[in-house]
């Protein structure tokens, strides 16, 4: 059984908005994924969604898209058996529904390989891909695209859960803030075939970027 230590980016929404408390959704103890395949480094990605109690109990994880079922079936066992710190839910809600990428394999990280995508993505393409989207899809959400999860990741407002040192009423904050501005920013893209993606971000998110 070889243990891998995978980088994973917390990419989800609360299933209850936070009122007037706040607190941390922090792990006991890193992420650790027990993965019985090959050692090679072939790139293996899954994303995963989980509800976490106020008590650190997590439950109802559900794959949502993977590229190896050996290792989708590992990484849903592995966050089946994680525990969190527990909160007060006085004033907090008593469970939040959180979505995870765990991988292995990618160069350079996850965050590199969004990066890379999210700075360089022209609205041409963009368009294209919304596009190609609503042709496939009958009930199509831009939120499935694959930009907004990674400009999440490349925006900082998930953190590494290892080194979480954001609140997780300022991340539903900034969270809601993007989401928000997300379809205008789609709409600017449309108008503006030859700019870059990110040009059509508010300052305020731009400034954001490392």
């Amino acid at each position: 059984m070889t243990r891998i230590k995978v980088l994973s980016m917390l990419l989800a929404m609360l299933t209850t908005r936070v009122a007037d408390a706040d607190f941390k959704v922090e792990p006991i103890g890193a992420p650790i994924l027990e993965f019985d395949g090959d050692t090679s480094d072939d790139p293996r990605r899954v994303e995963l969604e989980y509800t976490v109690h106020y008590d650190g109990r997590v439950t109802d994880v559900e794959v949502m898209t993977h590229t190896d079922a050996a290792y989708s079936k590992a990484a849903r066992q592995a966050v089946s058996e994680w525990r969190f710190k527990p909160w007060s839910p006085n004033g907090n809600p008593e469970a939040v529904r959180l979505a995870i990428i765990m991988a292995r394999g990618e160069v350079g990280g996850l965050r590199a390989k969004y990066r890379k995508h999210v700075l360089t993505l022209k609205c041409h393409e963009l368009n294209a891909k919304v596009d190609e989207s609503k042709a496939k899809m009958s009930d199509f959400n831009p939120r499935k695209l694959d930009v907004y999860s990674e400009s999440l990741v490349v925006l900082g407002l998930l953190p590494d859960p290892k080194t979480n040192d954001m609140t997780f009423q300022e991340g539903d904050g900034w969270r809601t803030y993007f989401s928000g501005v997300y379809p205008s920013v789609l709409r600017g893209c449309r108008k503006n075939p030859s700019s870059l993606y990110i040009n059509q971000l508010p300052e305020l998110m731009r400034r954001r970027l490392p």
